[in-house]
């Protein structure tokens, strides 16, 4: 029995491991094919032939397009990531042990939101530098902070209207799941017997799957176009400040 749970155990976290790596393959490469296809659109405008550049301008060419930027980009997210990570905990065990820095940990911890969002804003940049401009590791980090040092007050804004609106429509996706567990919910509160509450949690439960597996393809695409919107819209505000 236990060799049976250790087995069930090991599959599934080496499923979700392997779902993980999935999703941040093609997270990545959307995210690139995203910033190519604004930076293509935006330089057809500017050129005589935009219209036969604009039909060229394809799934397949945008793919083909953003395998060479996908180690780069990748490695330029963990690398923030990590830095970003390695900062907090320097800052939290410099305030932990120190007598007077202890006082100012919960302070400390309510000021990470606000540096959490502007250093969300300024991987943001680095991002779409790195693609639009074909930068390196290196180059990206140093690009994307001159172009926030730059317009800190205009990015700052647009931060706060896509974080505000894409919190929105972010909840708003998420409600059905919330929906989906009604049936189970009522199921629980059906019957006053043992064997009554047991079943009706089961059929609660039941139902609650099902709901679940009908509405994930759909919270997938919704949440898609979410995440495609936003990173467009930071697309074309990078190019929008740094060629204004």
């Amino acid at each position: 029995m236990f060799l049976l749970v250790a087995i069930a155990v090991v599959v599934i976290v080496l499923f979700i491991f392997l779902l993980s790596l999935i999703f941040i393959f093609l997270g990545t490469l959307g995210k690139i094919g995203i910033i190519l296809g604004v930076h293509w659109i935006e330089t057809a405008d500017q050129s005589p032939d935009e219209a036969e550049i604009k039909k060229n301008i394809t799934f397949g060419s945008l793919l083909r397009a953003s395998f060479p930027y996908f180690w780069r980009l990748f490695f330029l997210n963990l690398l923030l990531s990590i830095g970003w990570l390695i900062g907090i905990l320097a800052g939290a065990v410099v305030l932990i042990f120190t007598i007077v820095g202890i006082c100012f940990l919960l302070p400390y911890c309510c000021l990470l939101i606000p540096l959490g969002w502007v250093f969300g804003i300024y991987v943001q940049q680095a991002n779409v530098a790195l693609v639009t401009e074909n930068l390196s590791l290196t180059q990206a980090v140093q690009r994307g902070w001159e172009v926030l040092r730059s317009n800190f007050g205009e990015l700052l804004v647009m931060g706060f209207i896509l974080a505000v609106g894409g919190a929105i429509i972010g909840v708003a996706i998420m409600l059905p799941f919330l929906f989906a567990f009604i049936p189970l919910f009522v199921g629980s509160i059906i019957g006053s017997a043992a064997s009554a509450m047991t079943t009706g949690m089961t059929s609660g439960l039941i139902i609650s799957i099902v709901l679940l597996l009908v509405y994930l393809p759909f919270f997938v695409i919704l949440n898609g176009g979410l995440q495609a919107y936003l990173q467009t819209a930071w697309a074309l505000t990078y190019r929008s400040l740094t060629q204004k």
